[in-house]
């Protein structure tokens, strides 16, 4: 069975090809520089980039999997008037263009990986994202994802290819960057964190539980399709995170707990709500749904994932 993977030097898609490999798939890798592949007996495709006018042909060829790692997820500013645009070229026109392209190629399988942002940012206490939830994504990321997967659902339907697209909460793992990283720096410090009174409740997903069930979906495309919420089926508050990371490297852990309504006020004063809700607000995703369907679940706990993450920045 062959697969390519787009955005394979990527932090979910070099994962995703190592694992491949290991399990005796035959990868066709997508870069945009054949160097920075370090794995062996692979067939790497260059493009310049995924957008509208991509052509796929080459890359293809026999293949009978598809698995859409590569996207846009940050512009220098979100705000920005043509952000929708910058989104779209790549994430929905780039998408489009790829799956017609696999289509026109005899490809039987499409995974896309999107994201738990083209639902909403947040959740209510006590609440989670589901399939019966009303997307009402709040940025142009979220947005160009929504609109990817609507366009990608639709071409799916008059076509002889299966479909199936993962909405991603945040990932983490060995070299996670961005906010998890920013966390991990700080938790490390043994200074006092803050945390609201209330606790919040987030779904995260370990990189080596996503990896397991991207190859499980590419085992089985032929008994199930649609779109999955997916998660370590464990969801955390940011303190319980913080406080596992400081067991882990044996930081101290002092904390100060203050009511919810003044942390989101100092946070309106300081004009940084948006980066308070990313770590004190709720973001859950009900995954019961994905596990009775697929009968796939977590192989891997929580706190173990944490763990190969906090490992792997040690080395």
């Amino acid at each position: 069975m062959k697969i390519c993977v787009t955005g394979a030097t990527g932090f979910i898609g070099s994962a995703l090809i190592s694992s491949l490999l290991k399990e005796n798939f035959d990868v066709c890798s997508i870069v945009r520089s054949t160097s920075e592949v370090q794995a062996e007996n692979i067939d790497c495709i260059k493009v310049d980039g995924i957008n509208s006018d991509t052509q796929w042909v080459d890359a293809l060829k026999n293949v009978d999997c598809v698995v859409h790692c590569a996207g846009r997820a940050h512009v220098t500013n979100p705000q920005e008037k043509n952000a929708d645009k910058i989104y779209d070229e790549i994430n929905l026109y780039g998408s489009v263009n790829l799956m017609k392209s696999a289509i026109n190629s005899g490809v039987s399988s499409f995974i896309y990986l999107s994201s738990v942002k083209a639902v909403g940012e947040y959740t209510l206490p006590g609440g989670a994202f589901n399939l019966a939830t009303r997307c009402m994504p709040k940025d142009a990321y979220g947005r160009s994802k929504l609109k990817a997967e609507n366009a990608l659902l639709a071409l799916a339907k008059s076509a002889n290819l299966k479909l199936i697209i993962i909405r991603l909460p945040l990932v983490y793992g060995p070299k996670v960057k961005a906010n998890m990283k920013t966390l991990v720096s700080l938790a490390r410090l043994p200074i006092p964190f803050i945390f609201p009174k209330v606790p919040n409740v987030r779904s995260f997903i370990g990189l080596g539980n996503l990896i397991d069930f991207i190859i499980h979906c590419v085992r089985n495309s032929d008994k199930f399709q649609g779109i999955f919420f997916i998660s370590d089926n464990s969801d955390q508050s940011t303190e319980n995170l913080v406080k596992i990371i400081r067991n882990v490297k044996r930081v101290l852990n002092p904390s100060l707990k203050i009511n919810n309504s003044t942390i989101e006020f100092i946070a309106k004063i300081f004009k940084v709500e948006d980066k308070y809700q990313k770590l004190f607000g709720n973001l859950q995703v009900d995954v019961s749904e994905t596990l009775e369907l697929t009968g796939w679940f977590p192989p891997n706990s929580f706190e173990t994932e944490i763990f190969k993450m906090l490992k792997d920045s040690e080395s």
